[in-house]
């Protein structure tokens, strides 16, 4: 197997080759839309080993004990690069000194790793001391290097430590919600236990790596691995069974097929060993499931409730499996069992609401009484439980998912993000109750971020008057604020009080330099002058987005609204769109030259300048504000694609592909980023 198809099923890319045009770096347009949707976690983490003169295969075990810990967040995918892979799979002679290696030494071509981590172990006087080192790609430049260390008198010290460290790691990263806990510190964890697992751990995730390139792992030799695994694993307790659970759930993706096949008759006696632990059996029901054993997955799961009633997380990955399997009513009928058992959290009443209202949203049928059935034959009844049918008249899904927010700021009710999501959602039905969600909104909001997605959606109330006491107390208790002044404009717009609102503007003007609030600023200080702007507005937006050319009508009402709201940075991208669809690139290029001198660091307006200015002959130029832009907006997905793409002109591969794999790591379905890989594509195709 060629180190391109290693790459590939590393990437989730499955068993399919690249196709034959394909570009190491960029690939052909039939890998384009593969690679679109197979993207994957944001965090794409190369870890390679930890170096050890004293302990190596127990320093790779701490490694390979690592990548299971960082892959709790949904947000990070890990690529274990335990081994240098040269030659032929088959012939290859695995020996420690292959799994010695630095970042500098060897790495994978192709591989998407936006995050490098390696370490070192070593033998003190005192014992032992671990010391990770994590670069980060989408760090701003200055803060792209940390290190993590600790120091213990014996192994099973730096074991307890690695949970501390990864969750160091990942707030670093940004990585988002956690989803598994980790295993249980324990008191006392012999060195020799510790040591023989970790060995066992990294031989099975080595034997893993070994047989995706092509190696053999005959199944007698799998059925022996696993049994080490297992029985030094029972001697380790909590953390024993959650380290072996793991990597037996590893071995049971589907990339890993056929070592899943050899794994899967043992699956049972292994359950029976661990299932008392809650944990064990969401490791192996979830590759289960992928695999295609669905039936099992979803039994194991209801068996893990039934044993476990009293645990949320229980209940969560069931409801979670459910909902991979694309069982919506059945996840429903999950988070429904539990809130009946009282086995509730926050984070369970706010799942149920947003499960309820992306069926709203998406039309999906879901009513009273009908009968379902799941695929592992367990038989329920579709219906509500936080509220009574019968007491209303329609939009059911919506006010069960409004009392699912209720239910949830009961048990944290200073849930910033709840209360915002509570206050939208009676607003779009109109209620009346949407003003103490306002109210109790406002008072803990004290930025008024929130608050402002709530004032934007008070359109679909017939009287908005209530709006402005609650968000003038906001102003008065906070009066530095300038967000808080917004949103008392705006309900002001709002009230048709357009007097009252300017005054509020001009305030805010006054007290703040922020060019993305002046920005604000300005463009509603347009609608005080024209109560139509915004709508007018949104439809020449909404047609320039869509590449239509506009009348001289709509030009015309662009050029007055930036003559009027010269901080109105959006009116500067749309005019000159205009402009570059009526072939008028010079007035294009002094409208966004005029935008980049009022906004010097606007991602947008630089993009669309860099884009004129080279279509126009001054690639150099261009390439200068495109650069420009990228040294304070380096997360911004059009501008990262824009400059990959001139880049790849001017045969910078290198450079193109790194902008683009960023760019990939921020928003992999952008419809920019799309566009440039499908024009590099065709043009690797055609050379």
């Amino acid at each position: 197997m060629s180190m391109e198809e290693l790459v590939n099923k590393l990437r989730g890319r499955g068993r399919e080759s690249t196709p034959r045009a394909a570009s190491a770096i960029f690939g052909s347009i039939g890998s384009v839309g593969q690679t679109l949707v197979s993207t994957g976690p944001r965090l794409k983490i190369g870890l390679w080993p930890i170096l050890s003169a004293a302990a190596p295969e127990t320093a790779m075990g701490a490694a390979a004990l690592l990548g299971c810990l960082l892959e709790r967040w949904p947000n990070i995918r890990v690529y274990r690069l335990f081994a240098r892979l040269e030659g032929e799979p088959q012939t290859y002679q695995w020996t420690i000194s292959r799994s010695q290696f630095s970042v500098d030494d060897w790495e994978l071509d192709g591989l998407d790793e936006n995050v490098a981590i390696w370490g070192v172990l070593e033998k003190t006087g005192a014992g032992w001391k671990l010391t990770l080192e994590v670069e980060n790609d989408l760090a701003e430049e200055g803060d792209d290097l940390r290190a993590f260390s600790h120091e213990s008198g014996e192994i099973g010290g730096l074991i307890n430590w690695l949970p501390q460290a990864v969750e160091q790691i990942a707030d670093y990263l940004d990585a988002g919600a956690l989803y598994y806990p980790a295993y249980d510190a324990a008191a006392n964890i012999p060195d020799l236990g510790a040591e023989r697992l970790l060995n066992d751990l990294f031989q099975w995730e080595l034997r893993l790596l070994l047989s995706l390139w092509g190696q053999d792992w005959p199944a007698e030799a799998i059925a022996a691995d696993l049994e080490s695994l297992l029985g030094h694993s029972a001697a380790l307790g909590n953390m024993g069974a959650w380290t072996a659970a793991n990597a037996i759930g590893r071995a049971l993706n589907p990339i890993f097929d056929p070592i899943g096949e050899a794994v899967i008759p043992r699956v049972p006696e292994v359950f029976e060993q661990l299932r008392q632990y809650e944990f064990a059996a969401a490791f192996i029901a979830f590759p289960l499931h992928r695999l295609g054993y669905r039936e099992q997955a979803y039994s194991l799961l209801e068996e893990n409730v039934d044993r476990y009633p009293e645990s949320v997380s229980s209940w969560l990955r069931l409801a979670d499996l459910y909902s991979v399997g694309g069982e919506l009513a059945a996840t429903l009928d999950v988070y429904q069992r539990a809130i009946e058992a009282d086995v509730v959290s926050a984070d369970l009443f706010k799942r149920y609401a947003e499960l309820l209202l992306l069926l709203d949203t998406n039309n999906i049928a879901y009513g009273v009484g009908a009968r379902q059935h799941t695929v592992a034959g367990r038989s329920f009844v579709e219906g509500f439980i936080l509220i009574d049918p019968e007491e209303i008249e329609a939009n059911w899904l919506s006010w069960e998912a409004i009392e699912a927010y209720h239910e949830a700021l009961e048990l944290e009710p200073d849930d910033l993000d709840t209360h915002q999501q509570l206050a939208i959602q009676l607003a779009e039905l109109g209620d009346e109750a949407v003003w103490d969600a306002l109210s109790e909104l406002v008072e803990r909001d004290t930025e008024g971020e929130r608050t402002r997605g709530v004032v934007e959606s008070l359109y679909n109330m017939e009287d908005v008057s209530p709006a402005v006491p609650i968000l003038r107390r906001a102003v008065e208790k906070n009066p530095d604020q300038a967000v808080l002044k917004l949103n008392l404009a705006s309900a002001y717009l709002l009230n048709d009080e357009p007097d009252a609102a300017q005054t509020e503007l001009e305030a805010a003007a006054d007290i703040t330099d922020d060019p993305l609030l002046r920005s604000e600023i300005d463009r509603m200080m347009l609608s005080v002058d024209d109560p139509d702007f915004e709508a007018r507005f949104g439809e020449i937006s909404d047609l320039v987005g869509a590449g239509a050319q506009l009348n001289a009508g709509d030009v015309e009402f662009l050029e007055n609204a930036l003559g009027n709201a010269p901080d109105f940075a959006e009116c500067y991208t749309l005019l000159a769109s205009a402009y570059v669809a009526w072939g008028e690139s010079d007035d294009a290029l002094e409208v966004l030259l005029d935008g980049q001198k009022r906004f010097p660091d606007n991602p947008d307006i630089l993009t669309l300048l860099g884009r004129v200015l080279w279509d126009s002959g001054e690639k150099g130029l261009a390439l200068d504000y495109l650069n420009k832009g990228l040294m304070t907006n380096s997360n911004h997905v059009p501008l990262l694609a824009t400059t990959a793409r001139y880049l790849f002109d001017q045969d910078q591969d290198e450079t193109a592909r790194a902008l683009l794999l960023r760019a990939e790591a921020l928003d992999p379905r952008h419809p920019m980023l799309g566009a440039v890989r499908a024009y590099i594509a065709r043009s690797i195709t055609t050379e």
